[in-house]
Parts: C-alpha cells; structure tokens; sequence
C-alpha cells in the first residue's frame, strides 16, 4: 500500500469452508489477467479497453486514489496503457498462463485461502467482494471489499505456491477494512493523523501477516519469507519490537503541527527496511491470540487498532508501557 510492500496469503492444505462461502467460485475473477493476455497477443485500442473496462481495473483504481500509487488524474485507461506499457518476453506470458490455469482449477486451495483468513478475521466479517487476479500492479493490494494478485510479478513466477500466502493476506485486508476502512492517505496532514496511520497500519498489515502464519507453518514454507523469519528469531525479533516502539512513542510525542518531510521519513523502517509494522505487528497479533485464544483474539480484532494495542500492552511486557 502506498510506498509500503504489502505482503500475504496461503494454501495447499484442506480449511474448513464457511458457509458463508457457498458461492466462493465467484470471488475468484481472473478477467484483468486474461483481458492483459489478450492484450499482449493483440494490442489494439479495443483491447485495451477491455482492460481499462475491468471490473479489477476498478479497484486498482480506487487502491491508486486512497493510496497515492498514481496521481489523482489518473483514468482507467491511463492506468490500463501504464501498467501494461512494457512487451513482456514469452517466458512471462507462458509463466503467467500457466500460473492463472493452475489457480482457476484448483478450488481446494481456493477454498483454503478463504477458510484461513476467515479464521483470523474480526468477528462477525464475511468476503463481500474479490479477488482479483491482475497483471502489473504492485505484488498484491486490497481496498475496502476487494483484494488483487499481481500474477506477473517475479516473485510468483519463481515460486508459484507464494500466490496463496498472499491470498490469505490480502484477503485478511478486506475482512478489516469492511469494518475500518483505509484513509485516503492525501488527508493525511498533521502529526497526530500521522499516529493514527501508524497505529492502523500495523493493525491493518500485522493481522495479516499473522493470517497467514499457520497456513505457512503447516506446508513448510515459513523460511521463504524473510518476515517469518524474523518473526521466528528471538533475539532478532526483540531488537524489532524496541525499535518499533522507539519510532512509535517517538511519534506520539510530536507536537500537534503540520507534518515535515523529516516526519514522513519516520515511517521508513516501519514500511521498508526492517519492515516493523508488518513484524513487530504479526508479533502483536500472535501474542493477543496465544494468550486470550483464538475468540478473543477476533473479538478484539472488531474493535480496532485501539483495542489491539491495548490488548497487546495488557498481555505482553514487550511494550514500554
């Protein structure tokens, strides 16, 4: 999101499908993909609109306004023509049909994806959108009720099972924002509204990594994360948590005022680098699940970033408070 990887999703093994889910084969839209595939065989303008015309393209419209990914004047064909303006080389083409047959057929991990961020969600959410599988933006993203997966990007390409782990994460998000939506990040002007970001952010990206922990966990694959394997060394893991909160209450204790380019620079190992919101983040998660169970944990979870950061300052010694 924004300038901020976002990261998530998983499957291989058999969840259990909530009822909620009877029509989970619409959820699942591959029409961008095969619309941009369609594309690349024949570039007209007309298939560049259907493109453009995408209800997917739709959403990574509405991810580029509330994020600032594009700038506001951007259309649904502007964005279509930016996203698909590089000829990929065959080997692409062939890796992300491949990738898109093989997710299509494969309900089972389909039905996982759902289960396991359903889960891990605030009590009472339920999928009410998408999941699109999309070419060219970001690596996966979510808006309010719908989620995408960038199937060009090279890290899906190399290693095709990682597309569930961030299913389950992006899927994560839109169970979130249904109850607390994403800011428009432009409205975003004064410090205080910048702890309040913060605070939602590592909400909002840390509950997901977190959803798709055991879905790692039970198909091996938490090694090839570089944020599972910081979340799975103590002692790395403990520098993270003081650095994390070092930067928070760093931030908390500005005084309210406009924001300066040296406050948005705050944010830096939090989105980047070391990546605190999303670890230190999925470490809060795990904490307030492991020791008020799984209930409470989606319990708390509906009640917001406010009620998480408490929850978490109650149960752990890791926090400074």
């Amino acid at each position: 999101m924004l300038r901020f990887n976002i990261i998530l999703v998983a499957a291989l093994l058999l969840g259990v499908f909530q009822s909620t889910y009877a029509n989970e084969q619409g959820i699942f839209d591959f029409s961008h993909v095969k619309r941009a595939l369609q594309y690349f065989q024949q570039p007209t303008s007309a298939n560049l609109q259907r493109v453009a015309q995408s209800p997917a393209n739709q959403h990574l419209l509405a991810h580029a306004y509330r994020t600032g990914y594009y700038p506001s004047e951007t259309t649904p064909l502007s964005l279509s023509e930016q996203l698909l303006a590089k000829t990929p080389t065959q080997e692409q083409v062939d890796g992300v049909n491949g990738l898109m047959v093989s997710m299509a057929a494969n309900k089972h991990a389909q039905q996982h994806c759902v289960s396991e961020a359903l889960a891990f969600a605030p009590q009472g959410s339920e999928i009410k959108g998408n999941v699109f599988m999309t070419w060219g933006y970001d690596i996966g993203v979510a808006m309010d009720n719908n989620a995408s997966l960038n199937l060009a990007h090279p890290r899906f390409l190399e290693k095709s099972f990682e597309v569930w782990y961030y299913c389950i994460h992006e899927a994560h998000h839109t169970l979130v924002m249904q109850h607390f939506p994403m800011p428009v990040l432009a409205d975003i002007r004064n410090t205080q509204q910048l702890r309040l970001l913060v605070q939602y952010l590592t909400f909002l990206e840390g509950s997901a990594v977190y959803a798709a922990y055991r879905a790692r966990q039970q198909a091996g694959h938490l090694s090839d994360d570089p944020d599972y394997l910081a979340l799975d060394d103590p002692d790395r893991l403990q520098a993270m948590i003081v650095a994390y909160f070092t930067v928070f209450e760093r931030i908390k204790d500005l005084k309210q005022r406009p924001l300066t380019d040296a406050d948005w620079a705050l944010l830096d190992n939090l989105s980047d680098g070391d990546r605190l919101w999303y670890r230190v983040g999925a470490h809060m998660a795990r904490t307030i699940d492991q020791q008020l169970g799984r209930q409470e944990y989606q319990r708390v979870l509906r009640q917001g970033d406010d009620a998480f950061f408490s929850a978490y300052e109650k149960v752990s010694n890791d926090s400074p408070h």
